[in-house]
């Protein structure tokens, strides 16, 4: 039998009440001639424990952390995280220094090792577990591939071998086919340090996986994580944001007495989530729109609290796709920026006659911006700089202790720093050099001994890169990190500076170098606003 050839008559229906947690299983007959002769057989209890140590170890783990409709869609950068049992950690010195190489480093941190997967290996692996003959590259893994040795490479902490736990209660046998449900187990989860004795839903929500088996081994089709479970329904559907390509499916619990939770998931993982600032006893409604201009859709929750009802915006944040807190408004508050505490009232009142979050020119997208960190109540200093050389100028929003910069494209204020913070754990703060398009930021590191200069640009997506950077260590380089007498007298030492560039690996030191003496030639402004409000929008009306 071979895994891709999948038996189509055959499909699970889990029974919810509501978004309920029974875990009864049933199946469904879409073919009564041929389901007929498929037998069917709830499992024994030592069948369950079998298959319950059999997904507690390291090689069978990995397959229930994301969900997967069919084995193309297996993150196989995740079942192998920690080696699946097919890695080796008995590297030869030539193979560990050709890693360090590769990846630019000097030596193994403490507590860690390299591991190594052969490629022949890892395709028999995923053949023995999918039936399909695929190998991933460096695309698809974070492991690093050496050609002559035909394997791939990771370094791996002794701290990071901690994977969720988890109980098989229910199982069937379809034929040839084994329909499981998996339970999240604490008991059962190696090294999790966070109290998760009530974790039932969201990411330890149930698993149900669906497999054959060959021999000894596993042949899968799906995992389904039951997202669903425990949800409060009303507030849980499928969206279209803009930020994502494909509509994302949107979840809220009420199962945490201390906090209302949200979450996102798209193509089965879940890829944000939302804790609101307050406690809401109740989810009234939920909506999307983009209120500050950056063409991300933004979430408003309505809910009450023990006492009175509330209306809450958080912003989408390019920073891994997550949401931020940006606004609580109260009756009050929102009577005052002429709205009420509905997703409709406030979205006519942020966006006014701009239905669809979409803006002419870079003045009235900047404008919306100012407008909105206003109804927020953030003490905001503001500039129109020029970090390129077009004609169009980059927003600057800031403080003494953080800067958000802006630049307009295709009808949107594109977020290129979000409310980045400095001033503190040795970091400097942001310098642009007027028209050249480059962005400098110090910081410091090991108590001033280490020190990084980053060089960064705006590039033709509007996005801010990192382009260039060095690291001067002020120790004995040898000593690989300084030493606690470095560390008192790291002036004693001579600076030894390594060159960086993140547009061409192949690019010398002696070239870095010529590019970055060019950067340190340019004349750097601070990137920090020094108009208020008034000022900002009597500029941008103009």
């Amino acid at each position: 039998m071979r895994f891709n050839h999948l038996l189509s008559i055959i499909a699970v229906t889990i029974i919810l009440s509501g978004c309920g947690s029974s875990v009864s299983m049933i199946t469904e007959n879409n073919n009564k001639d041929t389901a007929s002769n498929a037998s069917t057989a709830e499992l024994s209890v030592e069948e369950l424990k079998e298959f319950t140590d059999l997904f507690n170890t390291i090689e069978y783990n990995g397959f229930l952390s994301y969900d997967f409709d069919a084995p193309e869609n297996i993150d196989w950068n995740e079942i192998l995280k920690l080696g699946a049992q097919i890695a080796s950690k008995d590297c030869s010195p030539e193979e560990i220094n050709s890693y360090l190489k590769s990846t630019d480093q000097s030596d193994f941190p403490e507590y860690a090792n390299l591991y190594a997967i052969n490629k022949y290996d890892l395709a028999d692996f995923i053949k023995r577990h999918t039936g399909n003959d695929y190998i991933p590259d460096n695309k698809d893994i974070n492991w690093v591939y050496n050609k002559d040795t035909d394997s791939f490479y990771k370094k791996i902490y002794d701290s990071d071998f901690r994977y969720n736990g988890y109980d098989c209660i229910s199982g069937e046998k379809i034929g040839d086919k084994y329909i499981l449900r998996l339970k999240f187990s604490p008991e059962k989860s190696v090294k999790l340090n966070s109290d998760l004795s009530n974790a039932y839903y969201g990411e330890y929500a149930d698993r149900i996986v669906k497999f054959s088996k060959e021999g000894d081994d596993l042949v899968f089709e799906s995992n389904k994580i039951q997202w669903d479970d425990h949800c409060v329904p009303e507030q849980t559907f499928d969206v279209n944001l803009a930020q994502y390509d494909s509509p994302v499916h949107f979840v809220t619990y009420k199962e945490n007495p201390q906090q209302t939770e949200m979450i996102l998931v798209e193509g089965g993982k879940c890829i944000s989530s939302i804790e609101p600032s307050i406690y809401l006893e109740n989810v009234d409604a939920v909506g999307f729109f983009d209120f500050n201009a950056d063409g991300m859709d933004d979430a408003v929750i309505v809910g009450d609290t023990d006492h009175d009802k509330h209306l809450l915006l958080e912003a989408a944040t390019t920073d891994n796709e997550c949401f931020e807190f940006f606004a609580d408004y109260g009756e009050e508050e929102a009577k005052a920026i002429g709205g009420d505490l509905t997703i409709k009232g406030m979205k006519a009142a942020l966006l006014g006659d701009n239905k669809d979050g979409k803006y002419d020119n870079y003045k009235d997208a900047y404008a919306q911006i100012v407008k909105t960190f206003c109804y927020a109540d953030y003490p905001l200093t503001y500039d129109l700089i020029y970090v390129d050389d077009d004609d169009i100028p980059e927003l600057v929003a800031g403080t003494k202790c953080c800067v958000s910069l802006y630049s307009f494209k295709d009808g949107h204020a594109c977020p290129l720093m979000y409310q980045w913070v400095f001033g503190a754990m040795g970091n400097k703060g942001y310098e642009y050099s007027p028209k050249n398009n480059v962005i400098y930021n110090g910081n410091a590191d090991d108590a001033g001994a280490t020190y990084y200069n980053t060089y960064m640009a705006i590039d033709d997506e509007r996005k801010l890169v990192i382009s260039y950077w060095t690291k001067d260590l002020h120790f004995i380089d040898e000593n690989k990190s300084p030493l606690e007498e470095e560390l008192a007298s790291s002036s004693e030492y001579v600076t030894t500076t390594k060159y960086y560039s993140e547009i061409d690996k192949d690019i010398s030191e002696d070239e870095i170098k010529k590019v970055i003496d060019k950067y340190a030639s340019y004349q750097y402004e601070q990137l920090i606003g020094t108009q208020d409000y008034d000022s900002i929008m009597k500029q941008l009306a103009n």
